[in-house]
């Protein structure tokens, strides 16, 4: 894009946001964010920049943290003041709590894109744009691996849906969230474990019931599945933020007739709610949505509703099969993505194909294509171009995950080799191990070519 196309474009952008989000007042109106972070160079939630000059950053109970610490995919609560466009504002706190810090009791069980474990019996499922830190996909792990999961609670099956998960060497102690079960005197059931709280001084057993949430940290788990509790927090089942204009992040449940909850908060959509990515009859369970609006009597009233989209992709390389109008890139095994009569066509290989269309595609040609991946995987295409042939291959896209020297890319394993060239967001050189150890989450641009079926970056780049 050039200079002016790009003004122009950021014009137009947030004259949207400001139609799309609605409600508000002045720059500088108080707002609370729950969602997972999408990008840095500030803190970007919800679509929202929190900038963070002299912000609270609080993980898992440690306060006046580093930005440094915090991980894209890792599900915040911001409080702040936002502008009167709700693009962009100022961070008071950022709070930050491990769904789970523990071990994996079984191999996760593959459904398609969507894969699920469990962290001493407490159910979590993972998504195609789930992150993985320390492995390239829910598949690496197995039983016994610790792992620190951070996530959308799904108040339907009381299951955590993993936005990030990373393995661990090991946990110094552990960290649960879930339900209750079999409160006694003496403590209760947490998943698979027995939680002890004689020892706690400050923890009134009496307030916990059976069906409540808890936020559990131990030291240890010992031999018998027990484990002696250093701190119980009870998690409220419902959201007492009054008057507060909020955003959040959730999975759908208990939906009916335009009203669902998410998490611990009850959400009515009306006439004038605004949908995006979607329509009010997508409201089903398990659906993940961002919503917009004000909590008021224990309601919150949604002024808008996002669905989730998968992220943009770019690819570049040759079609290796076809079938129909769906297309193989980067050979068995590689990316399939599909053409459709909405998809824009153009050819620069030099054929000088009049009319140029889907049906003039070969095995062997050359092909850019940008788009997102349908919940198959399948890049659904927004254009198409055919151009001159080249050895290279090109990969624009999040990273999904990151283990050693492989990273995880538009659903490809992407190895980085020792000799290549990689920098950062700001463009400063790294080595591939530095690369790969910080780049999980990001987005980012890199060429390479395919060897013996096995992508080799020759070059990538965080993008800022």
């Amino acid at each position: 894009f050039n200079g002016a196309f790009r003004n122009v474009l950021a014009v137009a952008i947030t004259s949207l946001a400001a139609l799309v989000w609605g409600g508000g007042g002045a720059t500088g109106t108080g707002n609370e964010s729950d969602g997972m972070i999408t990008d840095f160079g500030s803190v970007f939630v919800n679509g929202i920049e929190y900038f963070t000059n002299g912000t609270n950053i609080i993980i898992n109970g440690d306060a006046q943290r580093a930005e440094s610490e915090l991980r894209i995919g890792m599900v915040t609560h911001v409080v702040g003041t936002v502008n009167a466009n709700k693009t962009s504002g100022q961070a008071t706190t950022i709070t930050y709590h491990a769904d789970l810090i523990g071990t994996v009791d079984a191999p996760p069980v593959h459904s398609g894109n969507a894969s699920a474990f469990s962290v001493y019996g407490l159910s979590v499922t993972t998504a195609a744009d789930t992150i993985f830190d320390d492995l390239l996909r829910a598949s690496d792990l197995a039983a016994g691996d610790t792992v620190e999961v951070s996530g959308l609670y799904n108040s339907q099956d009381n299951s955590i849906l993993a936005k990030r998960v990373e393995r661990k060497t090991a946990a110094a102690s552990l960290q649960l969230s879930g339900v209750v079960r079999g409160v006694t005197s003496a403590g209760f059931t947490l998943g698979t474990l027995t939680v002890n709280t004689a020892a706690l001084s400050n923890f009134n057993a009496d307030a916990l019931t059976a069906g409540q949430r808890v936020r559990v940290k131990a030291p240890s788990q010992t031999a018998t599945g027990a484990i002696t509790a250093s701190s119980v927090e009870i998690l409220s089942n419902t959201d007492s933020r009054d008057g507060v204009y909020m955003d959040l992040q959730g999975v759908v449940a208990n939906a009916r007739n335009g009203t669902f909850r998410l998490g611990k908060t009850t959400v009515n959509t009306n006439a004038t709610t605004i949908y995006l990515n979607g329509a009010a009859g997508n409201l089903f369970n398990g659906a993940e949505v961002e919503v917009a609006g004000r909590l008021s009597g224990g309601v919150f009233t949604a002024t808008r509703v996002s669905f989730a989209k998968s992220e943009p992709v770019r690819l570049i390389g040759h079609v290796t099969s076809r079938v129909g109008d769906t297309l193989t890139i980067f050979g068995e095994g590689g990316v399939r993505v599909r053409v459709t009569n909405a998809t824009s066509m153009n050819d620069t290989s030099g054929a000088a194909r009049n009319n140029f269309n889907a049906a003039d595609l070969r095995v062997g040609d050359r092909i850019d294509v940008r788009g997102n991946p349908d919940e198959n995987q399948v890049v659904i295409l927004d254009r198409l171009e055919r151009t001159a042939p080249n050895q290279y291959i090109e990969i624009q896209g999040r990273v999904s995950g990151a283990a050693g020297p492989r990273i995880s890319i538009a659903n490809q394993v992407v190895n980085t080799t020792a000799n290549g060239k990689f920098s950062d967001a700001k463009g400063l050189s790294l080595s591939a191990d530095a690369f790969s150890a910080g780049v999980a989450g990001h987005t980012v641009w890199l060429r390479g070519v395919l060897n013996n079926g096995v992508i080799e970056a020759s070059s990538a780049d965080i993008k800022p």
